[in-house]
């Protein structure tokens, strides 16, 4: 398995989740202003979604090297376990830089509002949570087949 290449479940899982996610942090930090503004609507999306990618890109470069690091369906719990510790931060600490970005640039009248922003990382937090168990379902099972095809051989 490459550490740097996404499967076509996690491909087609963040082109699902992924506009999803942004509507709703959109309509989250912006309230229901920037709906009437086409081209800051399309702008701030598309902010979003390069973000999201940032954040899917590390997200998965992190869970395959743990992955590669503790193949074994015994190491599943510890896997887990730092999987998702790791998609904590690598969210947290991306989407805390793009609300300071648009804080400091004021972006289409965005002000940090700690609530919004909470609620905003809660919601990805919760969709990465959702798609990790996806991944790592498809991970799981492609080690339990692998595992049975062994046992058949010997």
């Amino acid at each position: 398995m490459k550490a740097l290449k996404p499967t076509k479940i996690e491909w087609v899982s963040f082109f699902i989740l992924m506009p999803l996610i942004d509507v709703m942090i959109i309509y989250i930090l912006f309230d229901g202003k920037i709906w009437h503004n086409t081209i800051a609507l399309i702008i701030v999306f598309f902010l979003n979604y390069l973000f999201g990618i940032g954040t899917f890109s590390l997200n998965v470069f992190a869970m395959h090297k743990f992955q590669q690091a503790l193949p074994g369906l015994e190491q599943t719990i510890k896997r887990v376990i730092l999987i998702v510790l790791s998609h904590f931060v690598i969210t947290i600490t991306i989407f805390s830089i793009a609300y300071k970005i648009y804080d400091s640039i004021s972006l289409f009248g965005f002000k940090t509002d700690f609530q919004q922003m909470s609620l905003s990382i809660w919601l990805v937090i919760g969709m990465v949570m959702l798609s990790d168990t996806l991944y790592e379902s498809e991970f799981i099972y492609k080690k339990y087949k692998d595992s049975i095809v062994e046992k058949e051989e010997m």
